[in-house]
């Protein structure tokens, strides 16, 4: 029979090894450098081609994200040289479904997954118009197609593996890392304010694509992310997925 002094050590002991368990389960996301299984993450690299298809096709609610059509974008520049206001009326997104798979790690002891991809060159085309000035005195206006192309895009996911008794699910999927590279205005047809002022808009197209695909980056990081959490817990219910990870499911 414990006293109330030995209750009370006992509790903080139990107390004790509870925190310990958590802490090792609840690591940083990027923490994957035990317990990797390699036919779980070769699973994964198969569902991946699944979510490939699915980006072209759509999946219920989620629109097809290759093309992925956007609606208006507006994108304002002002300084002492240049004002203006941009308006993309048309986003046409092609390339995202030839991404490369360039890192696939698990961790079925912290229950954390990582997948990262490239995709090599995204082309965005549409109609655009612009009304502006060059330093408060001389117009600056288009109206027209537009062609704008990013090169190397990465994104990295993280996401939190949940066990149940029957199967294994992503809890959560994280977009950790979305980064543009290259980008640059290819067209934009009818841009006048050429002659003398040609050097100083040849410097603000760059600014121009950049600005245009932060402003596109959010909800394609948000569609990207929620159709890729779908498809793989639509794909981690298979019944081969269950006898990979046997010997990680709890056990009452």
């Amino acid at each position: 029979m414990f006293d109330k002094s030995g209750t009370i050590s006992l509790v903080l002991i139990w107390i004790s090894l509870a925190a310990l368990i958590i802490s090792s389960t609840c690591n940083e996301v990027g923490t994957l450098n035990s317990r990797g299984d390699p036919a779980f993450e070769a699973f994964l690299l198969k569902a991946l081609e699944v979510f490939r298809e699915k980006m072209k096709d759509g999946l219920g609610p989620i629109p097809p994200l290759d093309p992925l059509l956007l609606s208006n974008l507006k994108i304002n520049v002002a300084d002492d040289i240049i004002k203006m206001d941009l308006t993309f009326h048309e986003v046409n997104i092609k390339g995202l479904s030839s991404f490369k798979i360039t890192d696939v790690k698990s961790n079925l002891v912290s229950f954390n997954t990582k997948i990262s991809f490239t995709i090599p060159k995204v082309l965005v085309t549409g109609t655009y118009s612009l009304d502006g000035l060059i330093i408060n005195i001389f117009p600056l206006s288009g109206k027209g197609k537009y062609q704008i192309e990013g090169d190397d895009i990465t994104f990295t996911f993280f996401g939190r593996l949940f066990f149940s008794l029957d199967d294994i699910k992503l809890s959560s999927l994280l977009l950790d890392h979305l980064e543009w590279k290259n980008v640059r205005v290819v067209e934009l047809a009818d841009f006048l304010g050429g002659g003398i002022f040609a050097e100083k808009i040849a410097e603000v197209l760059p600014t121009v694509g950049k600005g245009m695909f932060e402003r596109f980056q959010p909800k394609l990081a948000e569609l990207t992310n929620t159709l890729l959490l779908n498809v793989l817990n639509h794909e981690l219910r298979r019944p081969e997925v269950r006898e990979i990870i046997k010997d990680f499911i709890p056990t009452v």
